[in-house]
């Protein structure tokens, strides 16, 4: 159902947009979540200029994240006596996270050289967390090793505060704050006790800079 009215409200939203001026929107930054941390953010989208105050635009984004661990297993020295340490990866953790969204952006007519702008996105966001841990015995109690990639999905919402300068009529540049929104969830059962899943929070801060084209 909830998915139904995403498309529905996404759908409603391009309607006026059919006879509108059409631009890209290529961007890059950086976001923070509540279940990670920082990570890079880059995305791109195609948007509707619907006059010189009103854009609206479909588009995704791409969080990523790296975490490795490294643990040394030996220590030799080769024949001119240099120290060579074998490494090993104990733990390697990589999320991949694609908010795709429709959004509504409004200037304020001001009489500046940069346009001030509020902005709403809706969508859903999936995401996936590979996840790798090497067996080890040294430890009390033992690690077993773990391989295995888990998907995630849920409804994703952002809000942004930012200013736009326009370089050329067809070009501007543009810097934002945003809010994103978004638990991703998997494993959603129903049993005696009650619903019960398993969920990510995405949620947090970002930033980010941008180049709009008219096209």
């Amino acid at each position: 159902m909830k998915k139904t009215l995403i498309i529905l409200a996404v759908v409603l939203l391009l309607i006026p947009t059919l006879h509108a001026s059409k631009g890209l929107n290529v961007r890059f930054g950086f976001l923070s979540p509540s279940a990670t941390k920082i990570g890079i953010f880059p995305g791109i989208s195609y948007g509707f200029n619907v006059d010189n105050i009103v854009d609206m635009g479909i588009g995704g984004d791409f969080f990523y994240r790296n975490e490795r661990q490294t643990r040394t297993i030996s220590v030799s020295e080769t024949p001119g006596g240099t120290e060579v340490e074998q490494k090993q990866v104990g733990s390697d953790l990589t999320t991949y996270y694609v908010p795709l969204m429709a959004t509504v952006r409004i200037g304020v007519p001001a009489d500046l050289p940069v346009i001030p702008y509020g902005g709403l996105g809706l969508g859903w966001g999936l995401l996936w967390e590979k996840v790798f841990i090497a067996e080890d015995t040294s430890v009390e109690p033992p690690n077993e090793k773990i391989d295995e990639i888990n998907f995630y999905n849920g409804f994703n919402w952002t809000i942004q505060l930012g200013a736009r300068y326009p370089l050329s009529p067809n070009a501007s540049f543009y810097g934002e704050t945003f809010y994103n929104g978004g638990k991703m969830k998997k494993d959603i059962e129903k049993g005696a006790e009650g619903i019960t899943w398993d969920e990510i929070d995405m949620s947090g801060l970002g930033l980010r800079l941008g180049i709009e084209v008219r096209i």
